[in-house]
């Protein structure tokens, strides 16, 4: 009796699954308290959650009456430079309020699932209260942020998940914010 009922937990135990998470985009800090006219960054990352995928789009905008993106670079440990064939991104900031990027790997035949860093987002703070930075997405759009599957050439990104920012700008103490 005492196997049997072993036996029975450890099907029990078997079939439940672990909570996994989707694929997403992150912002990290997704939040933070800055003075006005201080600087901080904040870095987008992805989680593809097992999936093997090959790039990554990301559109998204910024409150910008209290930020002011004042550069946006490749992350230092950008996930898809990690594979062999190594990666690259291109970044759009030209317009005011919005920003876009595509990061990619070089070689589809060394893909693989990843976590981690894309690019980095240096903003100014301008004005007092509380600004947004987030993610445009829409599920089935391909106009707007993707995480592209290598497999099946498909967007798997849950937006739903994303991690969008939200960051309190107080008044200046006089002292630089980084």
């Amino acid at each position: 009796l005492i196997n049997f009922v072993f036996i029975l937990l450890l099907l029990t135990a078997s079939s439940v699954k672990a909570a996994v998470a989707s694929p997403h985009l992150s912002l990290s800090p997704s939040s933070g308290t800055y003075s006005v006219n201080g600087t901080f960054s904040v870095t987008v990352n992805v989680d593809s959650a097992g999936e093997v995928v090959g790039g990554v789009d990301g559109v998204g905008t910024y409150d910008s009456a209290r930020l002011e993106l004042t550069s946006a670079a490749k992350a230092a440990n950008m996930v898809f430079e990690a594979t062999d064939g190594g990666g690259n991104c291109s970044i759009n900031t030209a317009t005011t309020g919005k920003f876009s990027f595509t990061c990619y790997s070089n070689d589809s035949l060394t893909d693989t699932a990843v976590t981690g860093s894309l690019i980095v987002l240096n903003f100014k703070a301008k004005a007092t209260g509380t600004a947004a930075v987030a993610f445009t997405c829409a599920s089935g759009s391909t106009t707007d942020s993707n995480i592209v599957k290598t497999s099946t050439s498909g967007d798997v990104i849950v937006c739903g998940e994303n991690v969008n920012g939200s960051y309190t700008i107080n008044e200046s103490t006089g002292s630089d914010d980084n």
